[in-house]
Formats: C-alpha cells, structure tokens, sequence
C-alpha cells in the first residue's frame, strides 16, 4: 500500500470520527458509501459524477434488484505484473496470443492442439496457470526479461482483453472440486496454485477442459489499462458485472457481513459474472492487488442508482 493509500485512509477515518463527534453520521447505505468514495479516483473515473451524487438538489433513486432475500456475490480482480519474454525460451515456454484475423470459434482444446495460434505470441511466461490467469484477469502488465541472462531489461508493456472464442467459461476451480482435489470451503487462489505447483501435469489437464480462450492485444505507451466493455479501469472504482447493467451504470454494493457499503461503476464484464447481484471489484495491478484480490468472497446485495429528472 502506497503512502497515499495510507493518508487517504487516515483521512477518511478522521473525517468519519468527526461526523460522528457532530451528530451528522450518514444514515443510510448510500449516505455511507458515498462519503466512503475516493474522490481523487472518482474524479479520474467519472468526473463530477461523484460530486452530483451529493448534490442536494439532485434526486437520486435507488433500485433494489431481486427480493429482499436476494443475496448476490462480490469477488475482486487485479491485473498481474509477471516476468516475461518476448521470444520461447526455458523456463519461458507459456504463450500469450493475439487473436487471427476475423476472430476464432475452435475450443481452447483444439486452438493449442491444432496449433491453430502459432506465430501470434504476443509473449512468453514461465509458468503455465499464470498463463491461464491472465485470461480469467483479462489484463497483464509484463515485465520483460532478457532471453539470455534472463534478467529484467526494464521495459514493460500492458496488454488487454482483445477477443474470446465466445464459448462458456469453465472454472478451474470448481472442475479441481469436481476431481476430488479440494474441499469447496477450502478452494482459493492460493490453493489453486499450491496444487498447480505439486502436479502441473494434473492441473494442466483441467485447465484444457475450459473451452473458452482469451487473446490480447498489447497497449501503446500511457495507454490506460480497459476492461473488455473497452472502458479504463480504476482501481476502487470499476466493477464487471452481468451484460444486463448498462456500462457507466453506478451501482450500490451493501455487503452482509458488516463490512461498509460502498458505490462503483460499470467499467467491465466477464464471463463468470453472470446474474444482476454477481459483482467483481477491480483493485489495481501487481502482486498486493492481486493478493487482496484472492481474499475476496463477500455475500451482498445490490442496487442500481440513478438520477430521476426533474421537470
């Protein structure tokens, strides 16, 4: 966590310690998360969205979705930051694609199989799930390395989510369940490698029974990082979420285990999201992002925000 990340909290805990000293404590979710919001990446994402929010003169109207037994899921997201390789060499013998032109409907089976996708090798990783990874994240930050030494040359190049195959999404995860791996209370991010690690030929087999395959594309320079609505991702701000909310779409998230509420915007999508309360929050690039990221599992409910206009 940055030195900024520290001074915005410290921040917003005073600034919540001195609303209530005075009496004026927010009383509802929205209230609560909306003075919770960051403004400095609420302004980058959307701006003056959020001052609008505030705006005593605006008629904000919150929509429920589902009945009140409703509840709905929050994971989270992280872009990768991994060491890479612009040419196959050991232990850098894991492809990142492009997608061929006029797109591609073959299975993940039969693309790397058939070797349908060789010479479009954006990159090279050294481990095959994080390979993997990248597709369900849908965005990387390589570092590269040198093919010889193997040391960091100190460039790096973003790559997003450029096609799918457009076949369903199979998750690892659970075929790992499935096979008698893993308890479901137990699966995590870390336990999914941890197997990966004692048998890469087992997991590797599971990973090849997802059909769906994701290509990339890699950023020019100062490029912002998109989700796959082709929206720029902001860390504390950027939700995927299920087809049927609108992108730009604001949406209340109010966990059920106490944890404060909080408001975010429709920036992308995938295909595990699935369902108008199934959630995934992005929180930034590199390995603490993606650490905070596999610790996320929170039951919630959600509700759509919007403005109503005023004649």
């Amino acid at each position: 966590m940055t030195t900024l990340d520290n001074s915005r909290i410290n921040t917003a805990v005073l600034l919540c310690a001195a609303v209530f000293v005075c009496g004026c404590a927010p009383r509802t979710p929205f209230e609560r998360a909306v003075r919770g919001a960051d403004e400095g990446s609420w302004e980058l994402a959307a701006p003056g969205l959020l001052a609008r929010l505030v705006d005593p003169d605006a008629t904000v109207v919150i929509e429920p979705l589902g009945e009140v037994d409703d509840i709905g899921m929050m994971t989270a997201y992280a872009t990768p930051r991994l060491r890479a390789s612009r040419v196959q060499v050991d232990p850098f013998l894991h492809p990142i694609h492009a997608a061929p032109e006029g797109g591609t409907r073959l299975t993940r089976r039969e693309l790397l199989e058939g070797g349908h996708l060789e010479g479009l090798e954006l990159a090279w990783l050294d481990d095959a799930l994080e390979a993997y990874l990248v597709q369900v994240n849908g965005s990387a930050v390589l570092d590269w390395v040198d093919p010889v030494t193997k040391a960091s040359t100190g460039e790096a190049t973003a790559i997003v989510w450029s096609h799918s195959n457009e076949h369903a999404y199979g998750s690892l995860g659970r075929m790992a369940i499935e096979a008698g791996l893993a308890d479901p209370d137990a699966m995590s991010l870390d336990l999914l490698r941890s197997l990966h690690a004692a048998d890469p030929d087992g997991i590797g087999l599971l990973m090849m029974q997802n059909p769906r395959y994701i290509m990339f594309r890699a950023l020019p320079e100062g490029e912002s990082i998109n989700g796959s609505r082709g929206v720029p991702l902001v860390p504390g701000v950027s939700l995927a979420a299920d087809p049927c909310h609108e992108t730009g779409g604001i949406l209340l998230v109010e966990p059920i285990n106490g944890s404060p509420p909080r408001i975010g915007l429709v920036h992308d999508g995938g295909a595990a999201i699935v369902g108008p309360q199934r959630i995934d929050s992005y929180l930034g690039v590199g390995p603490e992002a993606m650490d905070a990221a596999g610790r996320v599992v929170v039951p919630v409910r959600v509700s759509r925000i919007r403005f109503k206009d005023v004649d």
